[in-house]
């Protein structure tokens, strides 16, 4: 097993002879065990995806020659011409051209199934009997190679499954920041600046915005501490009804007052008898990631919210109004965000229509927030 390993490097630069079955499918096990277990001992070492990606990169880079040598004997060894193993190396131009036409066509199905035709052509090309001669295995030597790749199969698999979540961690952060970032290019291009150059215009222009995570909030967006506003009547009504409790299992749950409905198609909760919503989100967990479409017609201030279950996490505030894009009605409007301990994000919008049952409904869920 080892001397066909060796044999690898040994005809590293031999583009002229053949090779058997066994060799090539037995190389590529080993240095597929080999990738997974640097890949999770750079990982664990430096807990980031993307030196796992640069020390991988210079693997490949050392193991292209001598799997490309490979490769091609192996062709030759199945009985292909030199003109015929020339076509097959420049095939991933053929492929390149029939995902481009998928792409004009706008058809998924027809890119996916062109991927899955290429590999499984390259698949049966390797997987051909030799056209010369084929080395006997005695019935011991076939048991000791089908457990070898059993096992490397399996480490290299189980190697790669407990990467993989730190992987996705670091992935996700890197989509979440480019749609952020697109979704800020996007509102900047259709925004109209006023010609005004003055700070109050400023901070104006600055409220169109969402603000998206805590490090993007502006730093014209002034701190400003939350004052207790008397109960109105709707805030007295409010604390007459009965507890509820909202939420789910990725973003977590906190307590409200009335019936909330949840909209089927999105993540707003809805109390209709005194026309409140509460959008919770959950970013960076899973792959989908949701984006609210609230922007805040006038920013009035930011500040931090105190999370009773979780007094190390800092999470903030924003204030302001929103205006319904389908009426003139003006609500209050709330964003909060905070970063749980494992780096995931929570994200909520209360709309209200006054600013004491704004604080109320806020104030209960920094109380009562649980994440399970």
């Amino acid at each position: 097993m080892f001397r066909r390993y060796f044999k690898f490097w040994r005809e590293a630069l031999d583009f002229h002879s053949g090779a058997y079955r066994l060799d090539f499918f037995w190389i590529h096990v080993v240095n597929d065990l080999i990738l997974a277990i640097i890949g999770f001992a750079t990982l664990t070492v430096s807990n980031s995806f993307w030196f796992v990606l640069k020390v991988d990169a210079a693997v490949f880079i050392v193991l292209f020659v001598p799997s490309l040598s490979l490769f091609i004997r192996r062709l030759r060894d199945t009985g292909f011409s030199i003109n015929q193993v020339m076509f097959v190396l420049l095939s991933p131009s053929l492929l390149w051209i029939a995902i481009d036409i998928s792409a004009e066509l706008r058809s998924i199905v027809l890119a996916l199934l062109v991927i899955l035709i290429y590999f499984g052509w390259l698949l049966f090309l390797v997987s051909r009997r030799s056209a010369y001669w084929t080395p006997w295995l005695s019935r011991k030597e076939k048991i000791g190679y089908g457990i070898g790749f059993a096992v490397m199969v399996s480490l290299s698999f189980g190697l790669q499954l407990a990467a993989g979540s730190v992987i996705r961690q670091d992935v996700k952060k890197v989509l979440v920041h480019a749609v952020f970032k697109q979704q800020k290019i996007e509102k900047d291009t259709v925004q109209t600046t006023e010609s005004d150059t003055s700070s109050s215009s400023e901070l104006s222009s600055s409220a169109e915005r969402i603000p998206s995570s805590s490090s993007s909030v502006s730093s014209e967006i002034p701190d400003k501490s939350i004052v207790d506003v008397p109960d109105d009547a709707v805030t007295k009504a409010y604390r007459q009804l009965s507890v509820d409790v909202i939420g789910d299992s990725d973003f977590g749950h906190f307590q409200v007052k009335g019936n909330w409905q949840q909209d089927t198609s999105s993540l707003q909760w809805l109390q209709l008898t005194q026309q409140i919503m509460i959008l919770t989100s959950t970013q960076g967990q899973g792959w989908g990631v949701d984006f609210s479409s609230f922007s805040f017609q006038k920013i009035i201030g930011q500040s931090q919210l105190t999370l009773s279950n979780f007094p190390t996490i800092s999470a903030l505030r924003i204030d302001g109004t929103y205006k319904s894009p389908n009426s003139d009605t003006v609500k209050n409007m709330a964003y909060l965000e905070w970063h749980m301990s494992d780096g995931h994000i929570r994200v909520v919008y209360v709309i209200a229509p006054s600013q004491a049952l704004l604080n109320l409904i806020v104030k209960t869920i920094g109380e009562t927030y649980q994440s399970q």
